[in-house]
This record gives C-alpha cells, structure tokens and sequence, in this order.
C-alpha cells in the first residue's frame, strides 16, 4: 500500500509546513492542514473521515550513524515519520519485508532487494580508516583457518571475504555469531567485529586489521557501508529534503553527539570526537560511488552476489516536476 492520507481518524502531520511555503519547519499540523506529495489538502480541525500514515523508517543505534539520524533524533523531523532502531542486517529484513519504507540499510543490500532508490548525497563512508569494522584474530593472519562472522552485519561480511581472499590469499572458514568477541574467539581463530562492540576491542589483546583500511591500501578506493534506500513504491521525494536537514543539523551537534555517545559506549569522548570528525565520511559523493561500485563489481566476480544492477537514485520533488 502507498502510504499517505486514508479515511479514518483524526489527522496527523507528516510534511514540515516549509512544503507548502512556510518558513518554520516546526510548525506541525495543528491547524489541520496536510500537504501530501505536490498537494495541499485542509482538513477542518475535528473532521475525523481521514488520518495520514506516516512512512515508517528503520534507523541504526550505532554511533556512526548519528550524524545522519541526528535531526530526527533530536532535532524536530522525528515528528514527521514512525521510528525504528534496528541493527544493520534487520533494517535491511524490514526494508524487504515492507516493514519499513526507508531504511540506513548496509550497502551490499542494494543488490538484494528489488526496487530500490537510494537518497542521494548521503551515506555512512570513510577514505582511509574507521576504528569501527576490524577483523580481530589470536593468530598471525596466514594462520588463521576460521572467522567468526557478526550476524548483524552484511556489508562487512563481503568486505572480509574480498579482503581474505583477494589480498591475503586466504580461504577460511566462516561461521555465523553473536557478536560477542570473547565468545566469538573461544571456538574461532579470528573475528569480524562491526559498529559500537568494534570501538571497545582491546588492541592490545589481540592482533588487529581495521578494514577499511586494509580497503583503501588494496583498491586506492574510499569504502561506503551504508546509505538511505527507499522501497518501491513510496513516495518519498516530498521528504528528501529532511534528511538533507538532518544530516546537516548532525554535523552541526557533533560535540551534542559525543555527549550522548559516551552514555551508549564505554569510550573516551575524544576517541567518539576523533571517530566522527576524521575516521567517517558522511557523502555519496564521487569518489565514495567509485568505491561503491568496485566493491559491488568484485562482490559479483566472486560470487558473492547473485546479481549487479546501477545505483538508481530518488529525484529532488524540482526535478520530477521537470519531467
């Protein structure tokens, strides 16, 4: 079902009011105006015949993906849309299964599920390393024989298996965990750690790669781990426009974000600062594409995907106009 108004109870707001020409973007339909797509529709205050469905998103609660969910987190857009917080692979299952209509999903998702468009400008990326996606391993790497794969991964868990298998030459086996390294290394000689549990790994403990690191010096590309895709069907474009501000009121509040990090992760602010300021990119710019598509081209080279099709991205509402 295309989301948007149906008969039913009272109204509620899912545009800012800044869409049908307004200024203040908190300004929510208390006055029983709705604007749907390129439409303004009024409703008289009481008339109880339609109510809006809001689109549904499926956020990420790792700290990388604050700056980019920060203006709904904390900025006012959260009241416009319905709110999830998922791990990286189950915002992905909720973007497939239609519980979700727009989802921070991890990037080798988009060659998995049908249909999808992707918001452009934005995603989750690093040019050089990110402290937050390690292989972690007891052993000298040519030694190891078995890897511990975190199940809340999807991304990742391609990038290690291009990495092993390209770069170091190895052919491991892998085995699906919870990711709780101590536990993952107890019956494993090696581990794939991603987001909030990564940034807690002791290096000094254990031997360890941060991978995109290990990207960056194999490919001389950026790597991106995740963007916002939106499932076919929904009308997003009236809203792109949100998660631009929300991105950009993230960047703004990193030292706001740091605060709050540091109550999610036994961390220093100052690694959390380092982490958001220098270790990720928060652009679908062009280098960042480039990297995008080599890493979706090696992944179907080695058959780690059953399919390759073109990054297809949602239009600003001028531009569908134009058409």
């Amino acid at each position: 079902m295309q989301r948007g108004l149906r008969r039913e109870g009272p109204a509620v707001l899912v545009a800012p009011f800044r869409q049908w020409g307004g200024t203040d973007s908190s300004l929510f339909c208390e006055i029983g105006v709705v604007a749907l797509a390129t439409k303004i529709i009024v409703i008289p205050r009481g008339d109880t015949r339609f109510t809006v469905v809001k689109l549904r998103l499926s956020f990420i609660h790792f700290v990388n993906a604050f700056p980019l969910q920060w203006g709904f987190m904390r900025g006012g857009l959260g009241k416009l849309f319905e709110i999830s917080y998922d791990l990286p692979a189950l915002c992905a299952d909720r973007l497939a299964s239609g519980d979700a209509d727009v989802g921070l999903i991890p990037a080798i998702e988009y060659q998995r599920i049908p249909g999808l468009r992707v918001i452009p400008h934005l995603a989750i990326a690093s040019k050089k390393q990110v402290e937050s996606v390690l292989f972690v391993s007891k052993k000298p790497i040519h030694e190891v024989k078995t890897v511990a794969l975190d199940t809340s991964s999807r991304t990742s868990v391609i990038l290690i298996r291009l990495l092993l298998r390209r770069k170091f030459f190895l052919h491991p086996e892998y085995r699906p965990a919870a990711p709780n390294l101590e536990a993952m290394l107890r019956e494993n000689d090696s581990a794939l750690m991603i987001g909030n549990p990564a940034l807690l790994v002791d290096r000094n403990r254990y031997r360890v790669l941060d991978l995109v690191e290990q990207w960056v010096e194999f490919t001389g590309r950026p790597f991106v781990f995740a963007f916002w895709a939106v499932r076919e069907g929904v009308k997003i474009e009236p809203y792109v426009h949100s998660f631009v501000e929300s991105k950009a009121y993230g960047l703004s509040h990193v030292d706001e974000i740091a605060d709050y990090s540091v109550s999610q992760v036994s961390v220093s602010r100052r690694l959390i600062l380092d982490y958001l300021e220098d270790k990720l990119n928060y652009d679908l710019d062009r280098e960042n594409l480039e990297g995008l598509d080599l890493f979706y081209r090696m992944a179907a080279s080695e058959g780690l995907i059953s399919s390759l099709s073109p990054v297809r991205f949602v239009e600003s509402v001028s531009e569908h106009r134009l058409r």
